[in-house]
């Protein structure tokens, strides 16, 4: 990462290496990279100023304003709530892909669970690989075992075995066949049972009713 202040490498101290400016204010704020918002900071190349004092710099000052932040791919100043830099086009926040928190793109690893999302993704490219490998494996073996199959069956052994499993199919189907012709006759006598006694049990309850009626009859045309 580039000092925002004299534009060379900061290095792994709190302090710049080269200009001695504090992390802060060289990197800005850890979390996004804002710049303290209590002032607006002068940013340009002071250690060749103090080399020589009078030498121009076409590209200094640099006024990193309040809510403006400082790209940490080419460090340029650029507005705090931006999500790519309008100089570089560079992604500032990733999303972890384990646990979907948003975090800076400088860092490798999620600030909140902690896993690095370069070897995260490598580990899930690869389960997904070696899935598919076990997929193709699978399927070669089956046409494998196909085709000795069918290989196999060209032999007299082969068409005996083919023949016994064709008569067991037959005898299994006639024997499907039977049970459900003897089942479909034993719905028809249950059928034809029930409807005897429905006619037996109407005669015992009607039959004494229509005697009565018709003797009522013959004794009203007697008279």
């Amino acid at each position: 990462m580039k000092c925002a202040v004299c534009g060379k490498e900061f290095g792994n101290g709190a302090n710049c290496k080269n200009c001695g400016t504090d992390r802060v204010t060289g990197l800005g704020n850890y979390r996004g990279y804002d710049v303290p918002s209590n002032s607006s900071k002068t940013v340009g190349s002071y250690s060749s100023r103090r080399e020589n004092p009078h030498q121009i710099v076409d590209n200094e000052p640099k006024i990193v304003k309040v809510n403006s932040m400082i790209c940490h791919a080419c460090g340029e100043i650029i507005p705090a709530d931006s999500k790519f830099c309008p100089h570089c086009s560079t992604n500032l926040y990733v999303t972890c892909p384990k646990c979907g928190h948003e975090y800076s793109s400088q860092y490798p690893a999620c600030s909140k669970c902690g896993t690095n999302r370069q070897k995260y993704e490598k580990e899930q490219a690869r389960i997904r690989w070696a899935k598919i490998d076990e997929e193709n494996k699978r399927k070669r073996e089956q046409e494998k075992a196909r085709k000795q199959h069918e290989e196999w069956l060209k032999t007299p052994e082969g068409q005996a075995e083919q023949r016994r499993k064709d008569e067991e199919v037959r005898r299994i189907q006639e024997e499907r066949r039977r049970r459900r012709k003897e089942q479909e006759e034993e719905w028809a006598r249950a059928a034809k049972q029930g409807n005897l006694q429905t006619n037996i049990a109407y005669l015992i309850v009607f039959g004494p009713i229509l005697i009565m009626i018709i003797l009522a009859i013959v004794l009203f045309f007697s008279k």
